[in-house]
């Protein structure tokens, strides 16, 4: 990955949290890249879209549905997958032997991780960019580094906030 790129997927989401472990599993302690990068990186950084909600470490995004759901049903690039409590935790991002693999820059090595936490379908997203929940009526979430609990129908956008600043989509529902 060339250097232009990796700067362009630490746009849209606050400096990290130091020490934590990078996507190779190694102990992060401090900023390795140079102070003027930061500063460039910071004047850049895209806020969360207007409207939305954002949902960082700090907060608790693990929100409580009315109704549990016992199966989640994904529709990736118009294969249907259905996960349930038995076959999960399912990993989604860009690195080989992830179970949802998709080659896109704004898309982390291990984006997010699907499992089932007391029989509901939880997102926990691992990413710099953040994933984007869309459920019909509701104000659209960004979720950086935090798990929320799927319900109803809805989009998850990954890495990018709308499909045409070339993010990743998956469709759910749960049943």
């Amino acid at each position: 990955m060339d250097t232009d790129n990796k700067h362009e997927r630490r746009l849209g989401g606050p400096p990290p949290h130091f020490p934590f472990f990078d996507s190779d599993n190694n102990l992060v302690r401090k900023d390795r890249r140079s102070s003027q990068s930061n500063e460039q990186l910071e004047t850049m950084a895209h806020p969360t879209p207007p409207g939305d909600i954002h949902i960082e470490k700090t907060a608790d995004a693990f929100n409580t549905s009315p109704k549990i759901a016992h199966t989640l049903i994904l529709n990736i690039h118009n294969q249907f997958y259905t996960l349930t409590k038995e076959n999960c935790p399912k990993v989604i991002g860009r690195m080989s032997g992830v179970d949802f693999f998709f080659n896109n820059i704004y898309v982390s090595r291990t984006h997010a991780r699907i499992e089932f936490i007391d029989d509901a379908p939880v997102i926990i997203d691992q990413s710099r960019n953040g994933t984007f929940i869309s459920i019909q009526g509701q104000p659209r979430i960004h979720l950086i580094n935090n798990r929320y609990n799927l319900h109803d129908r809805g989009t998850l956008s990954l890495g990018a906030a709308d499909p045409e600043q070339q993010g990743e989509t998956i469709q759910f529902s749960c049943k």
